[in-house]
């Protein structure tokens, strides 16, 4: 889905990723997935935070996940929290559980990207303007490959592991 390019401005990365019937246990399962990289605070039944901690599994080498320092991750539905009662003491049921908010911190990324662009400017010269749209380009060039190595991990840990 879209990205909040305000915040993206501002070294955070919020967007929301539609995944079917996120029940308990999946969501249980995402949040366990980050826990063994970051340390993983429940806020809710809907959402938790996550930071970076000591003693957590490394990422692989060259996982653009790493770039992210902590965030929030929070269940959505399409409908409203509370429907209208149908009648007097009917309820209807609460819509399921569709998409997921990621909002992730990426300030260190953005500032190491940022420093490389005046190091370069200021070293080897040439047009700002040609500097800026490079700058644009690798930024967005990770905020890419950031949700490319989410989306891989969040189907692994949303995956079955047995049929039985």
């Amino acid at each position: 889905m879209a990205v909040d390019f305000g915040a993206l401005v501002r070294g955070r990365l919020i967007y929301e990723e539609e995944w079917a019937a996120l029940d308990d246990v999946r969501f249980d399962r995402v949040a366990s997935g980050f826990s063994q990289h970051y340390l993983v605070t429940r806020e809710s039944p809907s959402r938790f935070t996550f930071s970076r901690g000591e003693g957590y599994l490394k990422l692989e080498r060259w996982d653009a996940f790493g770039y992210v320092d902590g965030g929030m991750v929070e269940r959505l539905r399409d409908g409203p929290e509370r429907p209208e009662p149908l009648r007097e003491n009917v309820l209807p049921f609460q819509p399921l559980y569709a998409r997921l908010r990621f909002d992730f911190k990426i300030h260190a990324v953005l500032i190491w990207w940022l420093g490389g662009l005046l190091f370069g400017a200021m070293a080897v010269g040439g047009d700002w303007l040609f500097w800026g749209a490079g700058f644009v380009c690798v930024y967005l060039g990770t905020v890419l490959l950031i949700r490319r190595s989410l989306k891989k991990k969040l189907k692994l840990w949303l995956a079955r592991s047995s049929w039985n």
